[in-house]
C-alpha cells in the first residue's frame, strides 16, 4: 500500500474515532445516503447544525439530505418511534435527548431552528450524555 496514503486514512480515522456519531452524504447535493455497515440511522436532514458527539455537518444540502448515523454499540435500536423534531425554544421532553439541530430557515427575526432529540435508552453508553455544566 502506498504509505502516503496509509497515513491519509489513519488521519481520517483518528479524527473520527472518538466520535459516535457521523453525518454521511456530501454537499451541495447529497441525494439520499443509507448508513454503512456497523451504524444506525437517527435522523435525515438537509440543514444540520453541528453537535457535539457528531461530526461537522459542513455545508447544508442544496438537493437531497445527509443522513446521521451512530455506531451501533452506542446506539442500541432501531431510530423509528425512537426519534421526533421539537421547537428549539421548548428543548426537548423529559427523558429525549438533543442530537442535532437543524436549520428550518428565516424569518423576519432571523433563522428557525429544530430540535432533533431521541430517547434516551436507546443509548448503550448512558454516561456519555453526562455534560459539564
Amino acid at each position: 500500500m502506498n504509505p502516503s496514503i496509509f497515513l491519509l486514512f489513519l488521519a481520517f480515522a483518528a479524527s473520527h474515532a472518538g466520535k459516535p456519531c457521523e453525518w454521511i452524504g456530501d454537499a451541495p447535493f447529497c441525494g439520499s445516503q443509507n448508513c454503512y455497515e456497523g451504524l444506525t440511522e437517527l435522523a435525515r436532514t438537509g440543514s444540520g447544525v453541528n453537535d457535539g458527539f457528531t461530526a461537522d455537518f459542513g455545508n447544508e444540502c442544496i438537493t437531497g439530505m445527509k443522513t446521521l448515523c451512530c455506531k451501533k454499540t452506542f446506539v442500541q435500536v432501531k431510530h423509528k418511534n425512537h426519534c421526533g423534531r421539537y421547537p428549539h425554544e421548548a428543548g426537548c421532553p423529559s427523558g429525549r435527548f438533543e442530537v442535532a439541530e437543524e436549520k428550518n430557515g428565516w424569518y423576519l427575526f432571523g433563522v428557525s431552528y429544530t430540535k432533533i432529540c431521541c430517547d434516551q435508552e436507546i443509548f448503550a453508553n448512558k454516561t456519555f450524555f453526562i455534560r459539564e455544566a
